[in-house]
């Protein structure tokens, strides 16, 4: 008896020390083409990684360059998804589709030929798509088109219409549905350009499930932002506006409130696969890092 416990526990220490080695052998070299790569940002690129590896070493080439080598269970896919993804997060109030709309219907009608200028026509279209008050997005378009529609948005006629009406708004794009149609939203900035929440103010995030079965992702803001939260949830609350959950400027939900939220708690809700949540939650949990080129990634299996 004692040798067949004995031979049970070789096996299954056996079997723990395949489990647990690590499977890929990357040599990865990054660069940062906005930005000169501190020590800061070295040691927040290892943060961010440190979740997936425990063998790291991150070498500094030059200003702008880094060579990454490291161990993993994980695959390619997921290293270079946390490595092409800042994280940057940000909680935004959102103009609704009636705030928006008069100024794109005068400039449409009184200083645009739809005929002559396609791209305004389509634009309109976008914009009459969001039309239902109860949407909290403004617009619809085919993913396809929204390279076309951001030039639009982007034109001086639209942005000089949006100042006329006082509206400090910034567009993004939500996530596309399977279909290929994308939404698309207003966000306001305060008086310092800058949305309702920002910077450092998650402290955890989990990667969890909807009540029916869809992959969320679970946030935990600091004390402070907490404070700051319940007070957004409070406005949002009593002046009916969505608040745009926003992540590198891409909208991944944008709930109403329909009471003050303490606590610091809220859910991210998606279009998620459990990989994708998976890969959001540990890139909001370690921080920020700049943005990253991969001009090197070399596999090597153990």
């Amino acid at each position: 008896m004692k040798i067949q416990l004995s031979l049970l526990y070789l096996l299954l220490s056996l079997a723990s020390c395949i489990s647990f080695k690590p499977k890929n052998s990357f040599k990865i070299e990054v660069s940062s083409p906005a930005q000169a790569l501190t020590v800061h940002h070295l040691e927040a690129i290892k943060n961010r990684l440190a979740p997936s590896s425990k063998a790291i070493k991150i070498e500094a080439v030059g200003n702008n360059q880094a060579y990454i080598s490291l161990k993993t269970k994980t695959t390619e896919e997921h290293i270079r998804t946390l490595l092409k993804t800042p994280g940057a997060v940000a909680f935004y109030e959102t103009a609704s589709i009636k705030q928006i709309m008069p100024s794109i219907i005068d400039l449409y009608n009184e200083e645009l030929d739809p005929e002559r200028d396609y791209s305004i026509k389509h634009f309109r279209e976008v914009f009459m798509a969001g039309l239902p008050n109860n949407t909290t997005y403004i617009g619809l378009s085919n993913v396809k088109d929204t390279a076309l529609v951001n030039r639009t948005l982007h034109s001086e006629k639209v942005q000089s219409a949006l100042q006329k009406e006082n509206l400090n708004v910034t567009f993004a794009w939500g996530i596309p549905e399977t279909n290929g149609v994308i939404t698309l939203y207003a966000l306001i900035l305060d008086s310092s350009g800058k949305p309702a929440m920002h910077g450092k103010f998650i402290s955890r995030s989990t990667q969890s499930f909807s009540q029916v079965g869809e992959p969320t992702i679970n946030i935990t803001m600091t004390d402070t932002a907490a404070t700051d939260w319940e007070t957004l949830t409070t406005r949002a609350a009593r002046d009916r506006f969505a608040i745009a959950i926003v992540i590198d400027n891409q909208v991944y939900a944008a709930p109403m409130a329909n009471q003050p939220i303490t606590g610091g708690q809220t859910e991210i809700s998606g279009n998620f696969t459990v990989e994708s949540a998976h890969n959001l939650t540990q890139v909001i949990s370690t921080g920020v890092i700049p943005q990253l080129e991969i001009t090197s990634f070399i596999t090597n299996d153990d």
